[in-house]
């Protein structure tokens, strides 16, 4: 997970790929707003949320978690980022739910109906 530049492009794009192949982007963040220049960070806001900030600030993306309660974001072994209430396994947001191009195994496609969420 990090920080990549696909091709000769200057926009930076945060991301989850396989060490195998940088080439293999299984999730991006920021797919429709890039980071313009070499800053950037992902922060925990208050609400819960992944946030991605550009140099000065402002937000380029977010997920769509929300808890009153900590929280803590953890990249698993299977390449899912996750967000989850600090101490529970339930999870309020996850990257396998926003794939790219590229399926990796434990993926699903579909629709979740206890959120409603479509992949």
């Amino acid at each position: 997970m990090g920080f990549f530049s696909p091709g000769a492009s200057t926009k930076r794009y945060l991301g989850i790929w396989f060490s195998v192949s940088t080439e293999a982007v299984s999730w991006v963040a920021n797919r429709d707003r890039p980071v313009n220049d070499k800053s950037g960070a992902l922060v925990v806001s208050d609400t819960g949320r992944l946030v991605l900030l550009d140099g000065s600030g402002q937000a380029t993306w977010s997920s769509n978690s929300i808890s009153t309660s900590p929280v803590e974001a953890q990249l698993l072994n299977s390449g899912n980022l996750v967000v989850r209430n600090r101490g529970s396994m339930t999870i309020l947001w996850q990257s396998f739910y926003y794939p790219s191009n590229a399926l990796v195994a434990g993926m699903k496609m579909g629709k979740d109906f206890w959120n409603g969420a479509e992949w």
